[in-house]
């Protein structure tokens, strides 16, 4: 992110100036990370295939192909970081309540950053929770949300045929998860895509959006797109679709809102930046 794009992102909200200096880390793309946030089976594996023959750095080989029953892209350690970063939410959340915890909290809190740092180290394209925004800002980079989001119907059938997950905690883990990417988004900068736009060859807007959060250029990622997405026979039955939760429902309302923009980082954000120069 240069200056003038900081300068625009404050014409965007109507100042003239944020209240600080801006920050080297924050000026300084190498110290920009990307995290990829998802629920699982919703296309995470898609959009970093499309971002690495883009040319995004994903710190691991590219795998150009793209199955949509399996994974790939996903770092060493990815599992320890993520239940690191679900360990020290739910137990800082208990402290409040019982402080008695505060020093485990603290303990987990620190292990979760180490391991977001060891894993930040290795690439600037990363699939993580949400949750690891925070830790990233404390690391001093600059972190960006790509939020991968599907139908929620989908989803829960994709989740009960390949993960014998059911409802209610379909649910409750999307929404944690989605919630937590929105906040992301909103505070640091980012935007959300859906599995469906990147399908859909008629679709563009979503380019847009990640051109924008990445600067990586448009007509890359749509050649990459379009080489990596087989064409699709139409179905002869299309899925029915049907009311998941009516949480959900609202979550989708909120990423879909997003649709074709990037959403420019915070002047919350950009004056905490500046402050901690």
């Amino acid at each position: 992110m240069t200056y003038q794009m900081v300068r625009s992102v404050s014409a965007f909200y109507g100042v003239d100036s944020v209240e600080h200096p801006i920050a080297l880390p924050l000026i300084d793309p190498a110290r920009r990370r990307y995290l990829i946030a998802s629920d699982g089976r919703a296309g995470s594996t898609l959009i970093t295939a499309i971002l690495a023959a883009a040319g995004a750095d994903l710190g691991m080989e590219a795998v150009e192909t793209w199955d949509p029953l399996g994974g790939a892209h996903e770092h060493p350690g990815l599992d320890r970081l993520n239940r690191a970063l679900e360990q020290a939410n739910y137990v800082t959340a208990l402290a409040q309540t019982l402080p008695g915890l505060r020093l485990l909290a603290r303990f987990l809190r620190s292990r979760a950053k180490a391991r977001v740092r060891q894993v930040m180290a290795r690439a600037h394209y990363v699939k993580a929770s949400p949750l690891a925004a925070a830790y990233v800002f404390k690391l001093g980079l600059m972190p960006q949300t790509i939020a991968v989001y599907r139908d929620f119907g989908d989803l829960a059938r994709s989740k009960m045929l390949l993960e014998r997950m059911p409802w209610p905690n379909v649910a409750d883990r999307a929404l944690h998860t989605y919630r937590n990417a929105l906040v992301a988004i909103h505070t640091f900068g980012g935007c959300a895509i859906s599995y469906e736009e990147m399908i859909d060859p008629k679709q563009v807007g979503w380019l847009d959006a990640l051109a924008d959060c990445t600067g990586l250029d448009r007509d890359a990622l749509l050649q990459a797109r379009n080489r990596i997405v087989r064409p699709r026979r139409k179905e002869t039955l299309a899925s029915e679709t049907f009311r998941l939760d009516d949480r959900l429902e609202a979550v989708a309302k909120d990423l879909r809102s997003l649709h074709g923009r990037y959403v420019p980082p915070s002047l919350s954000y950009l004056r905490a930046a500046g402050a901690a120069r």
